[in-house]
């Protein structure tokens, strides 16, 4: 049976950088991937017809005419007409019949940790792999987006983090078995032994992380990186000290699971 592993977390999270790793350990994540840009150079590695459809899913079922960045599946409002969605799985389905000739699979795009559980129905073998990141190194990316939103309001970031992760949270209490954690200071540190562990606990074979070639993909990521800046960091903890606890948790639960 084909065997499909996701790859999502929050946006500016790390993604991209655990998709290029398991793509380069032998899972196939798509023919077409979105290119990269000034923002992601070495590419997003995310495969454009998952990309268009979840697009697609997460801006219709945002209330119209409230603030916010629909592509993210994120307003002021923090909520989503899910039965919006219902319609879309004959789509999601097509795409899945397209990849279930390969035995193992997967694709990456932040957007899908909004669209867990309508993904879960359709792919009920599935297999998920968050990446979480630092709250404050996150927020200080999405700022440099190009977005007035983002840019003059940085409490937005903050807000869309835990927005997201704790839509994560929630998933894999729920489902605990077919989740894991990787939180990025572990990757950055070791990727070939985490992420070596972490499909093994997952249950997804074939998938080889050569531990020369994974160093070589975090020394090019390191380039296109901005260092964190540690005055940052603290004055960061001190005016969003919720989002410090959510990251504590986070790394709790990232533990245990």
């Amino acid at each position: 049976m084909s065997q499909a592993l996701i790859i999502t977390g929050m946006h500016r999270s790390g993604t991209s950088f655990v998709a290029e790793l398991c793509q380069s350990a032998g899972l196939p994540i798509g023919e077409r991937l979105f290119p990269g840009d000034a923002g992601n150079p070495r590419g997003y590695f995310e495969d454009e017809d998952i990309l268009t459809l979840q697009r697609t899913m997460l801006a219709k079922a945002c209330p119209p005419g409230v603030t916010g960045w629909p592509d993210w599946g994120w307003t002021m409002a923090e909520t989503l007409d899910e039965g919006m969605w219902d319609a879309d799985e004959p789509a999601m389905r097509a795409l899945v019949r397209q990849r279930a000739h390969l035995p193992v699979w997967g694709w990456k795009d932040p957007r899908t940790s909004l669209l867990l559980e309508p993904w879960l129905r359709v792919l009920p073998n599935a297999r998920f792999l968050f990446v979480v990141r630092e709250p404050w190194k996150v927020a200080s990316s999405v700022r440099r987006l190009p977005s007035d939103l983002f840019r003059d309001r940085p409490e937005v970031g903050v807000r869309v983090w835990r927005y997201y992760n704790r839509r994560l949270l929630d998933f894999a209490s729920r489902h605990p078995d077919r989740c894991v954690i990787v939180p990025m200071p572990w990757l950055a540190e070791a990727p070939h032994a985490v992420l070596t562990r972490a499909t093994a606990k997952l249950g997804i074979a074939g998938l080889h992380f050569d531990e020369h070639r994974c160093r070589e993909i975090v020394t090019g990521r390191q380039r296109d990186a901005h260092p964190a800046d540690a005055e940052q960091e603290n004055a960061f903890s001190s005016t969003y000290p919720e989002a410090i606890d959510l990251w504590q948790h986070l790394l709790t639960v990232a533990r245990g699971l």
